[in-house]
């Protein structure tokens, strides 16, 4: 390795790895103790790093300010109707999509002419 890299100075008897970034930032590793296959993970590591700092993340989730108004849940916009009435109805047992069929999409337009023109 030391061959083939020019900056390769031996000064110390334990051996270290130092990197400097364009962003001015300098990392020392110190590879005491380790093997070849340790020495090559490192020196990838501060070869492919950016030269930040590494920061530890608390949760996958980040917010400067947590949220006043509650997690979100399926149940959350559901109409109360539903809990008044007696079940099974043919109202709520129907299914809904996301999506509307074309035969919905064009009754829907037809409602909505019909109700402007009134």
């Amino acid at each position: 390795m030391a061959s083939l890299s020019k900056d390769v100075v031996f000064r110390q008897n334990i051996p270290v790895v130092r990197g400097e970034y364009g962003n001015g930032r300098i990392i020392q590793i110190v590879l005491k103790n380790f093997d070849a296959v340790q020495v090559q993970r490192h020196l990838n590591l501060l070869r492919t790093r950016s030269g930040l700092p590494v920061v530890n993340l608390v949760s996958q989730q980040s917010a400067a300010v947590p949220s006043v108004q509650g997690m979100w849940n399926p149940m959350l916009n559901v109409d109360t109707e539903m809990n008044v009435t007696k079940l099974p109805q043919a109202k709520f047992s129907r299914h809904r999509s996301a999506i509307p069929s074309a035969t919905e999409y064009i009754s829907s337009l037809v409602r909505e002419d019909t109700s402007e023109a009134r």
